[in-house]
């Protein structure tokens, strides 16, 4: 039987930035933050230009086009049927019927508190109040009259959100980890710590299984994107990437992770289906290669009987 391995090598990256995993979406924005993903529509909001733009990821050449202007500091936008709808991080959730060619602003709830994220279930949607520091709900946002309603308060400056299943996710940028409410449908709500050890985590995303969390620690090239298995007990951070600036929003399309890099004033790409495949194979637990990022030689341990083996670059190179 054969069996694959990935090894980080030095020789690979002495000559390139990490951030010559991932390729150039679209350029020219400002200060891109926000991204929702709608078919093949990208929306991505510019929070200095004020603008909320879209692009066809599925063409080659990526043209840029202004869905509304004149609204700064869009922080989190997420997407129900027609609708968009976005955080104005002054008082206010608003929305626009992406469909329309002139799309008429919509306020749907005013008094919030700095609403810097959203995430639908359902018809509820699930809301980050930055300055209140609570996570709060419109339980109908089909409604004429929406509700709000707190859910859990007294958090520490939450910045995103994400569902898995009836479990929310959220970043505590202040407090440098990810915690979940473990069922939002439960009459009791509990919240849990799932990993700590981070800077200030401003951005999430799903996988399956694996949550992806964006970290602009200096807002330069030196910035990271991690991931955790949320199957696990006690997650390890794994590194994904480095080399993004100021990375903030994150969204999935296949094995594809698209990335606002806030301070480069771009949108890129990252392909994951190289990065995906564990460095070990649990049914070989003994075995071990070191050194490992190497420049040249590398020296392996453990095995137990003659296979066949084949060696790969994080980048898939053999």
């Amino acid at each position: 039987m054969k069996q694959f391995y990935f090894l980080a090598c030095f020789l690979l990256f002495i000559s390139t930035n990490g951030n010559s995993q991932t390729s150039d979406v679209a350029t020219g924005f400002t200060e891109p933050y926000a991204l929702a993903l709608n078919g093949n529509e990208l929306f991505i909001s510019d929070l200095r230009s004020g603008k909320l733009s879209k692009i066809d990821i599925t063409t080659t050449t990526k043209t840029v086009i202004e869905v509304i202007t004149g609204i700064e500091n869009i922080y989190g936008i997420a997407i129900k049927g027609n609708y968009l709808y976005f955080c104005d991080f002054a008082n206010k959730i608003s929305k626009i019927d992406i469909t329309s060619s002139a799309p008429a602003v919509i306020d749907v709830v005013t008094g919030l508190n700095k609403p810097i994220s959203l995430a639908f279930k359902g018809n509820e949607l699930f809301i980050a109040e930055w300055g209140a520091g609570k996570i709060s709900k419109i339980v109908d946002v089909t409604v004429a009259s929406p509700i709000v309603i707190d859910l859990v308060t007294n958090l520490n400056l939450p910045t995103k959100l994400a569902f898995k299943d009836n479990e929310l996710y959220f970043s505590l940028d202040a407090d440098g980890k990810i915690s979940k409410i473990d069922d939002v449908t439960a009459s009791s709500l509990i919240v849990t710590d799932v990993v700590g050890g981070l800077t200030n985590p401003v951005g999430i995303a799903f996988k399956g299984n694996e949550l992806y969390i964006s970290e602009p620690m200096n807002n330069t090239i030196t910035d990271k994107i991690y991931k955790i298995d949320t199957t696990k007990n006690n997650p390890i951070l794994e590194e994904v990437l480095t080399g993004v600036s100021g990375p903030r929003g994150l969204v999935f399309n296949g094995e594809l992770l698209y990335i606002a890099e806030r301070y480069a004033g771009k949108v890129s790409k990252l392909d994951i289906s190289t990065l995906s495949i564990n460095q070990f194979d649990k049914n070989n637990s003994s075995m071990a290669i070191f050194p490992n990022p190497s420049a040249n030689n590398i020296q392996i341990s453990g095995l137990t009987k003659k296979e066949n083996y084949k060696i790969y670059t994080i980048l898939g190179k053999e």
